[in-house]
């Protein structure tokens, strides 16, 4: 309807086979095909009020409304009669285009009632939040200093060795953020705690942070189709990259812990006149990835099984306390806020992620209502928002990132 798109622009636009992913540099044009996509779906009789398109900010979201209300004019002025387009001119300003936390406080506004949520309920800023959730952290701090167990004095001697606990409170409310950011909190501390407790694990290989055979099955897989990629297009990269693939096999078929090594990442030949350069940055590049990830999750080789089980252990008691104190703190600063009517950007997630999981019939309303969910700037959303989305998105899911 007016902009005039690369081949793989045009391919984002038309393509309805499913959830899409739109992944491009900054100033790419992706938030351009995402218009376009909106209003090529509108040519074809949808109506704009049938989109859910989420922004990052307020401001994104009204100048993407206005860049809709111009393209629509355009055409408009092109077809004064059309009735469809005149149509949308008056839905353009009904239509779902916002912060996902404007679309939560919105939803919770008219579905609220069935989880006996306040009406009047009302958001507390950045500032208020802050203040509520530091004096419930101090309050349940003074609980734990009024009569401290074991697990809490190891605690302190890590984050707190010099009397000082800003160190503790800081690293607390870190983690209460992380916390919330989960679309399940409670089973993920509950996994937590399982995984510092290490019971029934015999060797570091068994823990969340000792499964790198996975990943390196992962990038074996994906580094040996380069390689042969490589053979046609590249061919001094081969014999780097096949090394690299032989090390990971080994490394994923370990049975232990101190039986793993990480691979050997030589470097690249000098490529030829004639070779691919496209493929030989890709190559460099994936490679690249996989020795930052596999270095990262293979620090811990440098030490035998026995001896990391022996510090998990040790450090066990300390880790499940401060996840005990932010279980604590969750529940202290609810309460808080419940006195006061209040809720935050974070309750306006998890209420709305619970009314859609809990209610069935809400979430087929409001699927059902949908087009299209366009979700811009997708590689901020967090876990809670994630699993929204998918609840929304009975018909199609757009993602710009």
């Amino acid at each position: 309807m007016g902009f005039p798109l690369t081949v793989d622009q045009r391919l984002a636009v038309d393509n309805t086979g499913g959830p899409l992913l739109v992944s491009a540099a900054a100033g790419a044009g992706k938030t351009r095909v995402l218009v376009e996509r909106l209003l090529d779906r509108v040519e074809k009789g949808a109506d704009v009020d049938e989109f859910l398109i989420i922004t990052f900010t307020k401001a994104a979201a009204a100048e993407l409304r206005e860049r809709i209300g111009q393209e629509l004019s355009k055409a408009l002025a092109l077809r004064p009669a059309d009735r469809h387009l005149r149509r949308q001119m008056n839905l353009l300003y009904a239509a779902h285009i916002s912060t996902i936390h404007s679309f939560c406080q919105d939803f919770l506004r008219q579905w609220g009632h069935l989880l006996d949520l306040d009406p009047d309920f009302r958001l507390c800023d950045e500032g208020e939040g802050d203040l509520l959730l530091r004096e419930a952290l101090e309050d349940v701090l003074e609980r734990h200093y009024a009569d401290p167990d074991p697990g809490f004095d190891r605690m302190l001697e890590i984050l707190a060795p010099e009397r000082d606990d800003k160190p503790l409170v800081d690293t607390t409310l870190e983690l209460y953020q992380k916390l919330r950011s989960h679309a399940k909190p409670k089973q993920w501390l509950d996994d937590q705690r399982r995984a510092y407790l290490a019971e029934g694990i015999a060797d570091a290989a068994d823990t969340p942070w000792g499964r790198i055979t996975a990943l390196a099955r992962y990038w074996s897989r994906r580094l040996e189709a380069l390689a042969e990629e490589c053979e046609t297009g590249v061919p001094p990269y081969c014999e780097s990259l096949r090394v690299t693939v032989e090390g990971l096999k080994a490394l994923s078929e370990a049975k232990t812990w101190d039986e793993a090594r990480l691979p050997e990442f030589p470097g690249f030949k000098r490529r030829g006149k004639e070779d691919d350069v496209d493929l030989a940055e890709r190559a460099k590049s994936l490679r690249a990835a996989c020795e930052k990830q596999l270095k990262g999750a293979g620090e811990g080789l440098a030490y035998r099984s026995d001896e990391l089980l022996r510090d998990l252990r040790e450090t066990a008691p300390a880790v499940v306390c401060l996840l005990d104190l932010v279980e604590e703190l969750d529940a202290a600063y609810a309460k808080a806020k419940s006195r006061r009517s209040l809720l935050d950007f974070n309750d306006l997630e998890h209420l709305t992620l619970g009314l859609l999981e809990d209610h069935p019939q809400v979430a087929e309303e409001a699927s059902a209502r949908l087009v299209e969910v366009m979700v811009d700037e997708y590689q901020d959303t967090n876990g809670v928002q994630n699993a929204i989305f998918s609840l929304l998105t009975r018909a199609s899911l757009w993602w710009g990132m």
